[in-house]
C-alpha cells in the first residue's frame, strides 16, 4: 500500500506554502463520518480473467462507518489557482460461506474478505461566482490506492490484488446561500472517464454556520469508480451513503 502519510504531508507543505506566499484570505477544515455501503467486483487481468470476486455475494463486505477530511485555502493573487485537500480511507470487511474463483484459485468454505481504497484528493480551483451563488471549477488529481483480499479459511490460503494511480478528473463546487439564514445547500463532484476507466465522487449537503466560523453539515455521497486493466486489475467498485461533519473557517 502507499504510504499516505508522505504524500498527505507533501500536500500539506505545498498548501501552507501556498498560504505563505499568497497570503490567504480564507482558510476552511472539516471532517466527516459517512455510513458508507460497498458493493461490486474485482478481478485480476493477469491471471487471465479466471474468476472474479464479487464485494457482496463472495466477499460479503459490510457496510461501514468511515470518514473524510479537508482542507480548503483561497488567496486574493489573480491567476493562482486555489487548493483544496481531501483525504478518503474506506475500507471494508466481512466474512460467510462462499464458493466462488478468484486469481485462478477456488474458494469453497467460509472466506473473510477486505478490501482498502484509499483516496487523497489534490484540487487547483478557481472561484468563478461567490456571492448567493457560489462556483469553483477546476482539476482534481485523485491519487487511488486500492487492495483487494479473499482468504478461504477452511483451505488456508489468501489472494490479494493492489494498485495505485494517480488520476486526473475535473472537479466542481456549486453552493447557494439562502437569503438571510445562515443555511447553505452544495454539490461538489469530480469525474472522468476515457479508456474503459469511469470515476464520479459525488457529495450533496446542506450546511448551518455559527456565526461564520463552525458549521454543521449533512448529506450523501456517491463514489464509484470503474477501471478497466489498470495495472493488470479491473474493478467495478460504488460506496455511498449519508454523512455528518463539522466545518471551522478562519
Amino acid at each position: 500500500m502507499l504510504k499516505f502519510n508522505k504524500t498527505l504531508a507533501f500536500a500539506v507543505l505545498m498548501a501552507a506554502t501556498t498560504a505563505t506566499h499568497a497570503e490567504f484570505m480564507g482558510l476552511e477544515i472539516g471532517i466527516a463520518g459517512w455510513r458508507a455501503s460497498p458493493s461490486g467486483w474485482v478481478e485480476d487481468e493477469k491471471r487471465g480473467n479466471v474468476g472474479r470476486a464479487d464485494f457482496d455475494r463472495d466477499l460479503h463486505l459490510d457496510r461501514e462507518t468511515t470518514g473524510f477530511a479537508w482542507l480548503r485555502l483561497v488567496h486574493p493573487v489573480p491567476l493562482l489557482p486555489n487548493l483544496k485537500l481531501n483525504y478518503t480511507p474506506l475500507k471494508f470487511d466481512g466474512s460467510g460461506q462462499s464458493s466462488f474463483t478468484f486469481r485462478g484459485e477456488s474458494f469453497n468454505g467460509e472466506v473473510a474478505g477486505k478490501a482498502d481504497f484509499d483516496q487523497l484528493d489534490v484540487i487547483l480551483f478557481y472561484n468563478v461566482l461567490d456571492n448567493v451563488v457560489s462556483l469553483d471549477l477546476g482539476l482534481n488529481v485523485k491519487v487511488l490506492d486500492g487492495s483487494v483480499k479473499a482468504t478461504d479459511r477452511t483451505l488456508g490460503r489468501s489472494e490479494e490484488v493492489d494498485f495505485t494511480a494517480p488520476i486526473p478528473m475535473l472537479y466542481g463546487n456549486l453552493g447557494f446561500n439562502i437569503p438571510t439564514t445562515n443555511l447553505n445547500f452544495g454539490l461538489e463532484g469530480s469525474a472522468i472517464g476515457y479508456s474503459g476507466h469511469r470515476l464520479t465522487d459525488l457529495k450533496a449537503g446542506i450546511r448551518y454556520t455559527f456565526a461564520g466560523v463552525l458549521g454543521l453539515e449533512a448529506g450523501y455521497r456517491a463514489l464509484k469508480v470503474k477501471i478497466d486493466d489498470l495495472k493488470d486489475v479491473s474493478a467495478d467498485f460504488k460506496a455511498k451513503g449519508p454523512y455528518l461533519g463539522v466545518t471551522a473557517r478562519f
